[in-house]
């Protein structure tokens, strides 16, 4: 398998609402590697946007390396 061009591992992201903390992400870990098609399915709420607009911060600054999100 070629090396991921994103990787994310244990990605959590969680919310403030007023008193309620919301888990929008919880210990989610996956790779792209280099012409991957995926998609990203799931119910309403379950996170899948909070998902998506990670990857612009995952994809921030890489240059010949992975870009990585997460921590192992």
């Amino acid at each position: 398998m070629p090396m991921p061009i994103v990787q994310f591992e244990n990605v959590r992201k969680h919310y403030q609402m007023g008193l309620v903390t919301v888990e929008a992400l919880r210990g989610v870990s996956f790779g792209i590697a280099p012409g991957d098609y995926i998609s990203i399915m799931g119910p309403s709420g379950c996170g899948k946007s909070t998902l998506l607009n990670l990857l612009p911060r995952a994809l921030a600054g890489r240059s010949t390396r992975p870009a990585t999100l997460g921590s192992p």
